[in-house]
Formats: C-alpha cells, structure tokens, sequence
C-alpha cells in the first residue's frame, strides 16, 4: 500500500527512471491508476535528493495542467512513501511502440505516420505550454488495440530554462534517442524533441532508431564522428512513394 492510499498490483513497466506498476486507488472507489517509482540516483546528498523530489512535485504539478490531451497520459500528482517519490497517473492499456516494433517489425509506413500524427499532436501540445518531455523514446508511446497513441513517462520533462533531472553528468533517457546535442552534453529541449520523434518513426519502420545500437561509447562517438553519415542513410524498408503518400495525407 503506497501512501496509505494505492494497493500495487503488477509491474507493467521498468525503465532508466523508474519502475511502473498497476495500482487500485483504495481512496477513490477502486479506480485503477498508474503509479511510478522514481529513481533517484544514490550518490545523491540529502539536500540533493530534497531538491529532485522538489523537482519532481513541480514537473507532477506542470504535467497535470496539461492534462486532457486525448494523446498525454493523465499525470494527477505525487506522493511520497517512505521517503520515495511516485508520480500518480492514469493508466493507460495498451503495448508500448517498442513491443509493437519487436513483434511486427517493419511498421507499414501507413500505420506508422498515422502513429507519428498522434505523437506529433501530443508534442506541439506540450510545447505551446513551454514543457519538454525530454524522452520521447520508443517504451514511452504507448498504443492502444485501436492505434490511439498516448505519451508517457513525465518523468524526465523539464519546464522551459529549468533544471532537468540527470544520471550522473548526462542527461536521463535512452541514449539510442538522443539528439546530437544532447548526446552531446546539452539538456533537451523542443528541437531535440521533434529528433525523437523523428526517431521513433525511423525506429517503427527500420527496427532501429537512427544511431542503431551499441553502449554508451559508441553512441557518442557515432554522434561525433558520423553525423553526415546518419543524415545520408536512407530507409531500407519503406519504399519513398508510399511514405510520401502517408505524409500528404
């Protein structure tokens, strides 16, 4: 029972920032909800730790005034059990892209910008309100059996200018997803936002995200080095009329 309130029922998620699980509302006459552990770095002082979960409340509370988008998870709050901190939000049914890509790879370019429509729509939505997410991966788009996509995981997003929450020197996500620049030391902002959009899609129709795959190491140094060798590769899988003729509709 986390807060004296949600009875956790299963784990649906584990990522760089956290565990997510199912959980009944005990409170709030049964309704099932999603709650999200919050990772904090354990070579955190105590008055750094104070500050993340300060954070963390601030970005809880930023996340919930955006929330009513049909493509954003519903983030209600936090709460802290035992001293941890747990983002309270809707929960959503449903694969993650990356399961999706996992098991029907290649996406039909079709299919694929009907999703990356969705995904864009949630983007400019959090962008008018000057929120970065920060993180838009793969295991953080989650679909529905009707292909309705919904952009999870504020865990990361970061108020325009403001602090962002960081894993010992570089910025929290998944180094496949970067943006040059913030694979580069930079924090995130609206720009490398539309990059991960623009890598989920590659992701969906190639099986990869842009810089493939590998360490930490080999990313940065593909980042370096290989900028113009990303930007030339084209897609092997989609043929170009059918993606145009997704982008036109």
């Amino acid at each position: 029972m986390i807060a004296g309130r949600y009875r956790l029922v299963e784990r649906i998620g584990t990522g760089g920032m956290g565990v997510v699980w199912r959980a009944i509302d005990e409170v709030g006459v049964g309704r099932t909800l999603a709650l999200k552990r919050v990772h904090l770095d354990e070579w955190m002082t105590a008055d750094e730790r104070d500050g993340a979960v300060t954070l963390l409340r601030r970005e809880a509370e930023v996340a919930a005034s955006v929330s009513g988008h049909d493509n954003i998870v519903d983030v209600h709050g936090s709460v802290e059990h035992e001293g941890e901190p747990w983002l309270v939000m809707e929960y959503v049914p449903g694969r993650d892209l990356g399961r999706i890509v996992s098991e029907e790879v290649p996406l039909p370019p079709l299919r694929a910008a009907h999703l990356g429509a969705q995904l864009a729509s949630a983007l400019a939505h959090l962008h008018r309100a000057g929120i970065v997410h920060g993180d838009v991966t793969p295991r953080n788009i989650l679909v529905s059996d009707s292909d309705q996509v919904t952009l999870a995981d504020f865990g990361i997003s970061r108020i325009e200018s403001e602090r962002t929450l960081t894993t010992r020197g570089r910025p929290a996500g998944v180094l496949a997803f970067f943006a040059p620049e913030v694979a580069g030391g930079r924090k995130p902002s609206s720009r490398s936002d539309v990059f991960g959009l623009g890598a989920v899609l590659h992701h969906a129709m190639e099986g990869s995200g842009p810089w493939g795959s590998g360490d930490e190491r080999t990313l940065y140094a593909r980042v370096e080095g290989h900028r113009r060798a990303v930007a030339e590769r084209r897609p092997t899988r989609p043929g170009a009329a059918p993606v145009a003729q997704a982008a036109s509709r």
